[in-house]
């Protein structure tokens, strides 16, 4: 079975309106973390598991509140309906 995906301009506008949210945001690469394994509990108790391998992760956001809603305000109202 083969998949053919099609591009529509309804789509792009969606996801395009979704990063617009997030002008002025600094663009990071490569952020990772060490991975928590957690804890497990066995006949003896509680124990912590050894930490895991590299893992990856979105950046913090690092625009102010404000700034954030702003953005989404602005989004609203570009995109309000008739």
């Amino acid at each position: 079975m083969k998949f053919l995906f099609t591009h529509k301009d309804y789509q792009t506008a969606a996801v395009n309106a979704v990063a617009d949210c997030f002008a002025g945001q600094s663009k990071v690469e490569g952020t990772s973390y060490r991975l928590d394994p957690g804890k497990r509990t066995s006949d003896e108790g509680q124990e912590q598991l050894p930490l895991g391998t590299d893992a990856f992760r979105n950046a913090s956001i690092e625009l102010p509140p404000e700034a954030l809603l702003a953005n989404i305000r602005l989004e609203q109202v570009r995109h309000r309906g008739p």
